[in-house]
């Protein structure tokens, strides 16, 4: 298992964030945003010198937003600026999670944590399991990963729903890419 944390491709169509009585100038953190993903996607295509903005820069702008009222979810945003920050820093596509690597938000109602970790666990399983050369190994899909997952018990103080449908979604995708005939990871 490799050290290089899991960075998820997240277009910046499909972020959203709670808001919150004292959160981030909402403003504020979708230019910043906008700006972060222009210059990933520079990054990306090749032009480096194009990229305009860095990880750095976006970490100390990041710190420079403003706190007011019906904000943007302070948590929520930090934990995006620092998954921008390492694509940013070329980190996008290398998986290798195990379950020690991943840490949901306790929600006031999310998702019962038993199933998750469970759910989870068989899914970076096999998708281990494919990594080694072994896509035989895993018995999990990832329409049966969606489907485990949309029977997650709703409960009172379980996983933040978006972080582990996110998750769950990259998990699926990474199977699904692996049972395609001659798909690997």
């Amino acid at each position: 298992m490799s050290s290089t944390p899991f960075v998820p491709d997240i277009p910046p169509d499909a972020v959203e964030f709670d808001v919150v009585m004292r959160g981030y100038d909402r403003d504020q953190v979708i230019g910043l945003f906008t700006e972060a993903h222009t210059s990933i996607e520079a990054l990306e295509a090749g032009n480096s010198n194009d990229s305009g903005l860095t990880a750095d820069d976006l970490r100390s702008r990041a710190n420079d937003f403003d706190v007011v009222l019906r904000g943007y979810d302070r948590g929520q945003v930090n934990w995006m600026v620092e998954t921008l920050a390492q694509r940013l820093e070329g980190g996008s596509q290398p998986f290798a999670p195990g379950m020690d690597d991943v840490t949901f938000k306790v929600a006031l109602r999310g998702y019962a944590r038993d199933q998750v970790v469970e759910t989870i666990t068989d899914a970076v399983t096999g998708v281990e399991a494919v990594q080694n050369g072994n896509p035989q190994a895993t018995a999990l899909t990832g329409e049966e990963l969606r489907a485990r997952a949309d029977g997650f018990d709703v409960v009172f103080r379980g996983y933040d729903k978006r972080q582990v449908s996110l998750w769950i979604d990259h998990l699926a995708n990474e199977l699904d890419a692996a049972a395609r005939p001659g798909g690997s990871l």
